[in-house]
């Protein structure tokens, strides 16, 4: 599970059964200890936390892939409402609020969206101007008018957050506000002026309250954590706050966690000596959030296979690299080679030529120096069969390209299937081209000429 608790060389590792240990005193509780504990189920591992009462299954991401499900959240690598993996460059996931705390927004943002959240513009509910496109629509205007509130709040506490910060001199980069703060006000934006499906309407305004807990956690991180870190207590640990914490592998972050007061929880290699008050079953993650999928995928990078590293700011080269690679991976077949001809002369196959390859003295003079092929009497004539219609290059025809790449929407497949195959480019475009060229030629030389002349 984790790659500093697994034995490098083969170990033969005796079962161990987790259970209560014998009570200790309060100043001996330490981080390595677990007020709960549980088994990792991989025959190696634990999971303990001394400041929570249950323990999250840990987030697997499988097939390189994160999946929307049906609440619009992407299930356990949703990072503001279920515990990830800790990861310092995105420190500010581990201090996402929790509900009814201070810094935390209302509730619309952590509760399931209302059944009449989204209206259909062909129901003309709408507004009667609007496109009456089935299957498109618009957030309704409550739920619009809640998410825009929110945002308001969440950037608003932003500000103060790095307003704080400045006074206090502190060193921090802005610029991971400022692009949260851009992408929060595009998606309310998209919302409120562009139509669009149910499930992108569903699917856009929980990446806005994505973004609005993303911001509220960076709040909490430059107004709460950093002053924290710059001025450590001499009583060792700091009271511990609401946040949605995470998990850890290694000691050096569960100590650094455990004295600003964030919730962990440590994956451990299992020895007899961990302090455990309760053993605690593994809570899973559909407890809290949907299960059922809904089909979008977000494609994540190699380098972040367990999907320890959910920052919306840093998509932007991860799934760069997954279009380019689909893209250059993708294969077209080869073009027809088209060969032109001079429009003003006739067939080649109709002309009769002389030995010197020129047309003959008889043909310019219209007569004819073949005789007319003798037919035997009675014979019948042989009717050529008819050539079989020849298959429209691949090039030219329509193939809608693979699902999980690109979803057409059915008009536009109508409107591509009407125009497939294409027409081949007419020998005219390539002759006038030709032509063009030859004049362009003519005119450099003609331009060599004068210049030579004149020396």
């Amino acid at each position: 599970m984790a790659d500093a608790n697994v034995a490098t060389r083969f170990t033969q590792l005796p079962r161990f059964i987790l259970k209560p240990t014998l009570p200790r005193l309060a100043q001996e509780f330490s981080e390595f200890d677990g007020a709960v504990a549980a088994d990792a189920l991989d025959h190696v591992n634990v999971i303990t936390s001394p400041t929570q009462s249950w323990i999250p299954q840990p987030p697997i991401i499988s097939h390189r892939e994160i999946t929307t499900f049906s609440d619009g959240w992407w299930g356990p690598q949703e990072y503001t409402r279920w515990p990830q993996m800790f990861n310092e460059s995105v420190f500010h996931h581990a201090c996402i609020p929790l509900r009814d705390t201070p810094y935390a927004p209302g509730h619309s943002v952590y509760d399931i969206l209302p059944a009449d959240f989204f209206l259909d513009s062909a129901r003309g509910l709408s507004n009667p101007y609007e496109c009456e496109t089935p299957g498109f629509g618009r957030v309704g205007a409550t739920t619009l008018a809640e998410l825009r509130r929110e945002a308001v709040f969440a950037i608003d506490k932003l500000k103060t957050a790095e307003m704080k910060a400045r006074a206090r001199r502190d060193r921090f980069d802005n610029a991971l506000g400022s692009v949260l703060r851009i992408m929060l006000r595009n998606a309310v934006d998209r919302l409120e002026h562009l139509p669009c499906t149910e499930t992108h309407a569903l699917v856009t305004v929980r990446m806005a309250h994505r973004l609005i807990l993303e911001i509220c956690g960076l709040s909490v991180y430059y107004d709460v954590v950093t002053p924290r870190i710059a001025n450590p207590t001499p009583q060792g640990t700091y009271p511990l706050l609401r946040v949605r914490g995470g998990l850890v592998r290694n000691g050096a972050a569960a100590q650094l966690l455990y004295r600003l007061g964030i919730p962990f929880w440590f994956i451990q290699r299992f020895r007899p000596d961990i302090f455990v008050r309760r053993v605690v079953p593994m809570r899973p993650w559909t407890d809290v959030l949907d299960s059922n999928p809904l089909g979008m995928k977000v494609p994540k990078s190699w380098y972040d296979a367990d999907g320890t590293n959910q920052d919306s700011a840093r998509w932007v080269h991860p799934s760069l690299m997954y279009v380019c690679s689909t893209l250059c991976s993708a294969r077209l077949p080869r073009l027809e080679d088209v060969v032109a001809r001079n429009v003003d002369e006739a067939p080649v196959a109709k002309k009769h030529k002389g030995p010197s390859g020129l047309p003959t003295q008889q043909e310019e003079t219209g007569g004819s120096s073949s005789k007319a092929k003798k037919t035997r009497r009675g014979g019948k004539k042989h009717h050529a069969q008819p050539a079989q219609p020849r298959l429209p290059h691949p090039a030219f025809a329509y193939q809608p390209p693979p699902s999980d790449i690109l979803a057409d929407t059915s008009n536009w497949r109508h409107a591509l299937n009407a125009a497939s195959p294409l027409p081949h480019p007419p020998s005219k475009a390539a002759y006038i081209v030709r032509q063009k060229k030859e004049q362009l030629v003519m005119t450099e030389l003609n331009n060599i000429q004068l210049l030579i002349e004149k020396q």
